[in-house]
């Protein structure tokens, strides 16, 4: 494992386009890729989740399903604009490019580890995903199959901490009703806007530290629409609503909480509607556990719960043996001009081949 090899992969993952929110886009070119790298090292694989969106999961060697199984999502979210750089440019040791950190770097440094794990005959399973950034179907088809792994390695970009706390996800929309009326006679109507202004300062999020935010609930309302014409007072409005919320909450703790401003800022039910548009459970797994110190070991970073929600979500319910540990800045997910150290997915590399080498033993 060099440097060299770690930038020939992460370039090559990074400049095949792979936005899972892009109908148009159907995964097969990145999902190609990874599937022929694992074939020429001898590896068994296995296709499952849907039809646009699979997972493709790699056992190599004897007894792989209960080797260390090394988790990654090729997917990404959109590019967007306002790039300085063009993707997968690279200066002095960075590389940039969608999907670099968040986390092509982390799927980089898994296929790198397995060229020296299939070499040295040491026992691995990988499993890459395509949709984490929209579904997570394919984690949640494939799950079943970490059972018996030794451990479950997801290589989300961490720089190099381990997580083993993530918050649980319930994103919903508010909509508001009104009457429709002549926009020169407002008060013959009722403005679903102005309803929807009160709902958005009701829930508006308070800041709240970084070292309180794994820990704390988080309410943030950031998709808005509402009416037709200028002329014309709206009868509709519509916001959606982002929540993440920690272990020991659920997602009905999290309405009443909403249900609550709302009644505070003098609303009643009758003036919303509150519907699910998506929903993921905290996920959390014991510290102590051997295999969860080692890794704090081997990465030299340290434990720690985050804001946001990974794959574990779905392994956890059947192994109590996953992790979060990765190369790249979570700052740096979803940000334009998004980037990553080359050192640092060669340096994942290495502890990758180590923990499995060392789970073996």
């Amino acid at each position: 494992m060099n440097g060299k090899e770690a930038e020939e992969i992460l370039k090559d993952l990074v400049t095949i386009p792979s936005d899972s929110a892009d109908p148009k886009e159907d995964m097969a070119s990145i999902l190609s890729y990874a599937r022929e790298f694992l074939k020429k090292l001898g590896c068994t694989l296995t296709i499952g989740g849907e039809e646009k969106r699979p997972a493709l999961l790699a056992r190599c060697g004897d007894n792989a399903e209960r080797g260390v199984l090394f988790s990654g999502h090729l997917d990404t979210v959109p590019a967007g604009s306002g790039w300085s750089k063009e993707q997968g440019a690279i200066e002095d040791g960075v590389l940039y490019g969608r999907g670099s950190a968040d986390m092509k770097g982390g799927c980089a440094a898994i296929l790198l580890a397995a060229s020296r794990l299939a070499a040295e005959k040491i026992p691995f399973s990988i499993l890459f995903t395509t949709d984490e950034e929209t579904t997570m179907k394919g984690a949640e088809a494939m799950a079943p199959y970490v059972r018996k792994n030794r451990a479950v390695v997801i290589a989300e970009p961490t720089d190099f901490d381990v997580v083993f706390r993530e918050k649980g996800v319930y994103q919903f929309s508010v909509t508001t009703k009104g009457k429709s009326a002549h926009a020169s006679l407002p008060w013959l109507g009722e403005n679903a806007v102005e309803k929807m202004a009160a709902v958005i300062t009701a829930l508006k999020q308070e800041p709240v530290s970084e070292k309180d935010v794994a820990e704390r609930l988080t309410i943030s309302p950031n998709v808005v629409s509402g009416g037709s014409k200028v002329n014309v007072i709206p009868a509709s409005a519509k916001l959606e609503v982002d929540s993440r919320f920690p272990p020991g909450m659920t997602k009905g703790d999290v309405r009443r909480e909403v249900e609550a401003r709302m009644a505070n800022a003098g609303m009643t039910t009758g003036d919303y509607e509150i519907r699910e548009i998506h929903h993921l459970p905290p996920a959390e797994v014991d510290p102590k556990k051997e295999e969860i110190r080692t890794m704090v070991k081997m990465a030299g970073g340290k434990l720690i719960g985050v804001p946001y929600a990974t794959e574990m979500v779905m392994f956890r319910p059947y192994n109590d043996r996953v992790m979060v540990c990765g190369p790249g800045e979570p700052r740096e997910a979803h940000v334009t001009d998004e980037k990553i150290r080359i050192a640092d997915v060669e340096r994942a590399a290495r502890i990758y081949f180590e923990y499995a080498n060392h789970s073996t033993l």
